[in-house]
């Protein structure tokens, strides 16, 4: 006998966000432990194959690209339990639009504005986006559609800003130049 209790993962990530998807399989009861393996589709490509050693497994990635992905598991059966797909289960994988600074270059003194805009709304709930200058993190409250911060005191010469979530850095910098 072999069912799929069921695929699960978080239903969002930001791009390059580490996602863990989880399969377990059983009889829901017996004491035998399943073998084999669980294979992880994203649609029908292959994502990954884990070995049982308990009847659950984790397959973790953070190689998703953007949009919308569909994942489902299969077991491949042993001697006491069946192969078996599982149902599927929804991960969408998202990134900002745009990063921004309202003033580049700016001049000594003058107060520098960076904008990150288009973290999806079910993001904004407790979030923080976190803006890096030069290695200092200050970390905003995210407000759905832009999130801002505004830097003053910046030195003359090039500055790295880049920005993130609290859990991941977004592939998004800016070289603010100060003169």
């Amino acid at each position: 006998i072999g069912s799929f209790r069921n695929v699960t993962a978080a239903s969002e990530a930001a791009l390059g966000e580490g996602v863990s998807f989880n399969a377990s399989v059983g009889n829901f009861g017996a004491s035998l432990v399943p073998t084999g393996a669980i294979t992880f589709f994203d649609g029908t490509t292959n994502i990954g194959t884990v070995q049982l050693s308990a009847a659950q497994v984790t397959l973790p990635t953070s190689s998703l690209s953007l949009g919308t992905h569909v994942i489902s598991a299969s077991y491949s059966g042993d001697s006491n339990f069946n192969a078996v797909t599982s149902t599927r289960s929804t991960v969408n994988i998202w990134t900002i639009s745009s990063f921004t600074s309202s003033s580049n270059p700016s001049v000594v003194g003058q107060k520098v504005t960076f904008t990150v805009c288009g973290v999806p709304s079910y993001v904004v709930q407790n979030g923080y986006v976190v803006f890096t200058i030069d290695g200092s993190s200050s970390g905003v409250l995210i407000t759905s559609p832009c999130t801002s911060f505004t830097a003053s005191g910046l030195v003359s010469g090039s500055h790295l800003v880049k920005v993130g979530l609290v859990r991941v850095a977004f592939p998004f910098s800016i070289t603010q130049v100060v003169n």
